[in-house]
């Protein structure tokens, strides 16, 4: 397939709107996920950006009704990032939350430098999530070029495990034989 570079974008979502600067406790995060939810179920991208700018207090209580619930509510529909944390406190609460749900979030704290929160990834797919980092869009075969000497089933094994963590999203398109074939977008 020829990946030509197509635009997947992001919606934001400001998390301070739904909740407030100090977001504690399940019925105020069961709250926020209403919010939130409601303006999700109106739009159409498939890559939504969780601002947390602002949000200076989240405990895990919190964290897990809102960010988990949504995560778990859009799996394979959605794909979710997050943005601006305010500080370690939040960005642990964060973590441990992900990690009691059982899910992963990707934490974006510069333009290029990402942080899974919650449930960890083996060695071998951090480095597949690398390479679809640095390219933003790509393939599976694309991804097998980095991996000199790695069978593309391997690389097309890692991509789905990611596909499946919430890590990346997968694209269908068409191959240049007339097929089916993937291209795997990086979540900016």
């Amino acid at each position: 397939m020829t990946v030509n570079k197509p635009r997947f974008p992001s919606f934001r979502v400001p998390v301070v709107e739904g909740t407030s600067s100090e977001a504690w406790g399940i019925e105020q995060g069961r709250a926020a996920f209403a919010k939130l939810d409601a303006i999700l179920r109106d739009r159409s991208e498939a890559i939504i950006q969780l601002d947390l700018a602002g949000v200076e207090r989240l405990d895990v209580s919190c964290a897990r009704e809102l960010i988990a619930n949504l995560i778990r509510k859009y799996a394979g529909i959605r794909w979710f990032y997050g943005v601006h944390v305010a500080n370690e406190s939040v960005r642990e609460n964060i973590d441990a939350a992900m990690l009691k749900s059982g899910a992963a979030l990707l934490l974006r704290t510069g333009k290029t430098s990402v942080h899974i929160l919650g449930t960890p990834i083996k060695e071998h797919l951090k480095a597949t999530l690398d390479v679809v980092e640095k390219h933003g869009i790509t393939t599976s075969k694309d991804v097998a070029a980095e991996f000199k000497g790695l069978a593309l089933t391997a690389c097309i094994n890692r991509l789905k495990d990611l596909v499946d963590a919430g890590l990346i999203m997968r694209v269908e398109g068409a191959a240049d034989s007339g097929g089916k074939e993937f291209a795997y977008v990086a979540l900016r």
